[in-house]
Formats: structure tokens, sequence, C-alpha cells
């Protein structure tokens, strides 16, 4: 076994309360588990459990893993919501952590994900669930997010990633063109991915690994446009002031993407560009971008080792996920935007790195787009 498989591992410090299984609504084995982590989230929690509830399908169990908040969180769930699965964890093992610990809990075959501050409307699950049995087994299913309150690109899907490994809105980005299912809302095969993320990972951008993992053995990227949940966005994040806890985590998970899933010529191609993009960032947040690179060059052979499984089993080259990869840097407004995307466009152009952009079906596609847009208005 691979040293670093153990950070994939889950230890002890977790208790899982069977006393609620008996509680559950359905009879046998679910067909769906729908994790939901929560950390000092019991504000949040509460209407998000309401709408589970509210689902159109049923046949599935709610998995709520307690990430040692010691808020509250637990009694709130036992008293009120006793159809819940509850496993609590002694620790905070972050987003990845807790998923996977609900993942090695779950009893279904199929794993929905759900933010706690996330607010489903009724045939969330119900459509999910539609478009996978109607895709391969690999293929991860994401719904469609609709953050509260905000306005630029929201109308559209259109999640992808950026040259620079960073998760991307473009505006026309069409669903059969979005590269990973959103962490807020999607669905996947346990039996595919088990554990999903890497324990380490603790928050932001394993959904773009996982995406991005799927897509390197073949598997696509399905979205199901009447899959709908509304968001707070990094609720817990921001309630907690952990924005530079955010910063480091998500600076060093793209880091690692970039170097455990690029091929080395693409990746060569690319370091200049993502030098400057460093340099770049430096200003607005130099300790957690220093740390985040500290502690990739401090685990450089555990990175090593992944890289190299992750490699050994690929069976799509670069060349095909570039197609799914957007040469612009950001998807924000204004001149100094502008130049930042077109002196991208024109580094990609010159040194034959063929990105979304330049791909034919996608112009096509985009062209052609025509999903209205997503109603602005929450569930009550």
């Amino acid at each position: 076994m691979p040293p670093w498989r153990s950070w994939l591992r889950l230890g002890g410090g977790i208790v899982v309360s069977s006393d609620l299984q008996s509680a559950q609504p359905i009879s046998g084995t679910p067909s769906v588990s729908v994790i939901v982590v929560t950390y000092r989230g019991s504000g949040f929690l509460t209407g998000c459990l309401d709408h589970l509830g509210a689902q159109t399908f049923t046949n599935a169990e709610i998995v709520v893993v307690e990430n040692g908040s010691n808020d509250g969180t637990v009694e709130l769930v036992r008293r009120n919501y006793p159809w819940v699965r509850l496993v609590v964890s002694e620790t905070n093992r972050g987003f990845s952590g807790g998923v996977n610990l609900g993942v090695l809990n779950a009893r279904a075959a199929r794993i929905a994900l759900l933010n706690n501050d996330g607010r489903p409307e009724p045939i969330w699950l119900e459509e999910l669930v539609a478009l996978a049995d109607r895709n391969a087994r690999g293929d991860l299913v994401s719904s469609v997010i609709k953050n509260v309150g905000a306005r630029d690109l929201e109308d559209k899907c259109g999640w992808t990633l950026n040259v620079l490994g960073r998760s991307h809105r473009h505006p026309l980005t069409p669903p059969e063109f979005q590269f990973f299912g959103a962490g807020a809302g999607m669905l996947f095969s346990k039996d595919e991915y088990n554990p999903p993320f890497p324990e380490f990972f603790f928050l932001y951008n394993e959904d773009a690994y996982l995406g991005w993992r799927a897509r390197l053995l073949g598997h696509q990227v399905r979205v199901a446009m009447r899959s709908r949940v509304f968001h707070e966005g990094s609720a817990t994040i921001k309630k907690m002031k952990m924005q530079s806890i955010g910063a480091f985590n998500g600076e060093k998970n793209r880091m690692t993407n970039n170097l455990v899933f690029w091929e080395r010529r693409t990746l060569l191609k690319l370091f200049p560009l993502l030098v400057l993009d460093f340099f770049f960032h430096l200003r607005r947040y130099p300790l957690p971008l220093v740390k985040a690179l500290a502690w990739v060059f401090s685990n450089r052979r555990m990175i090593g080792s992944i890289r190299r499984e992750i490699q050994s089993t690929r069976k799509i080259p670069d060349s095909e996920i570039l197609k799914f990869v957007s040469s612009q840097v950001s998807h924000g407004r204004g001149w100094g935007v502008a130049v930042a995307n077109g002196f991208s466009a024109s580094y990609c152009g010159a040194f034959a790195i063929a990105t979304l952009e330049s791909s034919r079906p996608f112009d096509t596609a985009s062209r052609a787009e025509a999903a209205g847009p997503i109603a602005n208005t929450p569930p009550a």
C-alpha cells in the first residue's frame, strides 16, 4: 500500500449514534445516502434538514456528520430530526474528512452531497437520481447551485476550471462543458469514489479534485438542470472568520491538484503562468500563500506518490482534458481583468495549449446555449 494512502483513511475519535438508525423513514437498504457535514453550523442546519425532509425522493437516508462543534448540533438533531442518522467526530476533519467519514458510514450505493447551508428544492434529489440512472455509474451528477444574494453570472451553471487550476465561472459555459460537480450538491457512486477526497484537503478545491479524477478515468460530469440548491456560500467560513484558513487550504489544494493531475509536458508549459499567478496573488494574502507553498514543498514526497498513482491509471490525455479548461484567469470585470485574460489567452496560444475557448464544440454549444435563467427566489 502506498504510504500516502494513510492520508485518505479515517482514524479514531468517531462515534456513530446507532440509536437513531431505527428511526429511519424507510425499511431495508436506502438507494442514496445524503451526507451533510456541519461544523458549528446549527443555525444553518435546521433550514437544510427541513428541506431534505420535504424531498419527493424518499428512498434515501440522511447522514449528518457533526465535526466536533460542541455547539448543540447533536442535541438539535436528536430532538427535532429523529429520522436523521448522526455521525459524530470528536475533532474537526474539515469538509473533506467529514465527507469521507460520512461515506464510510453510508449504507447506500450512491452518495449525494449537500452543504449544511444549502436549501434544496423538493425535486433536488429526484432529479439527481433520474439523471444518474440514464448515465454511466462512474459519471458525476451535479446540481445547479444558486448563491443567495449573488448576481454575477448566477443565471448560468457553467462551473469549469481554468489553466491555473482555479474554479472558474465562465458566463457562456453550457452544462455539458462543466468541469466538475458542485461540492454543495452532487451525486456519485460510492464504489467508484471511496474515499472521494484526500483527507488532508480539509476544505476547498476537493470538488475540483473529484471532477479531475473522474475525467482522467474517462467519466463525465452531468448537470441536472432542474436539481437546484440555494446556498449561502462559505457561510461557516464567514461566520467563524476563518478566511485565512480557507485561503491557505484553497491554495494548498489547488497547487496539489496541478501537480498530481497535469501531464509533465503540460505542467512545464504552464509553469511560467503559475509562477506569475503566485506573485500576483502574493499581495492579496501573502501569509496563507507562502504557508501553502511551504506545505506543498514539505509534503512533496507524498504528493509525488499520489501523482504516480494517478498518472499510471489515467485513461484520458491532457489534450482532451484541456477542452474543458478555460484560458481565462479571472471571471471578474474591468480593464485589468480583460488585460489578464488577454495575456493568458495569448500565452496559451503561443505554447499550443488548446483550451475550452479554442474548442469548436464549445464554441458551437455556447452560441446555442438556450438554458433559461435560474430563478432568484430561494425556497421558503
